[in-house]
């Protein structure tokens, strides 16, 4: 049968991995979002040479940070 403590432990490990899973969560809307402002300062040029048309590059940088 398991302990107090050994509950205590167990809900403690839960909890760190709940926590780490929202930290990725969080690093890669911080990603999306940068990658997108900076999408936004590309010339006509940098955009072609990346396959995207202009109006493709509007499209992405309206997309809110949590969208994919």
């Amino acid at each position: 049968m398991n302990s107090p403590i050994e509950g205590k432990q167990l809900r403690g490990r839960k909890a760190r991995w709940r926590l780490l899973g929202w930290t990725k969560v969080a690093e890669k809307w911080m990603a999306r979002a940068r990658e997108r402002r900076m999408l936004a300062y590309f010339s006509e040029r940098e955009l072609k040479d990346i396959g995207l048309s202009p109006w493709d590059a509007i499209k992405e940088c309206e997309k809110p940070f949590w969208h994919p």
